[in-house]
């Protein structure tokens, strides 16, 4: 049975889709966020004009190659 403690980082690629972190959660019998993870999604979710598509957005274009 696999387990998995999620961070920030990880979290925040699954919800820009990364195929890496979707394997590994479906996979996964459990998966843990510790309370500090909670601490910092609830800043942002609370706080922060937070947008998943603006995020995904903004990751691809950082990622798109500039001539």
């Amino acid at each position: 049975m696999s387990k998995i403690l999620l961070d920030t980082n990880a979290y925040s690629y699954y919800l820009l889709g990364d195929e890496r972190v979707l394997e590994r959660l479906a996979g996964a019998a459990l998966v843990y966020m510790s309370i500090f993870v909670l601490g910092e999604l609830y800043f942002i979710f609370e706080y922060k004009d937070f947008n998943p598509c603006q995020a995904r957005a903004n990751t691809i274009a950082t990622k798109t190659p500039k001539h």
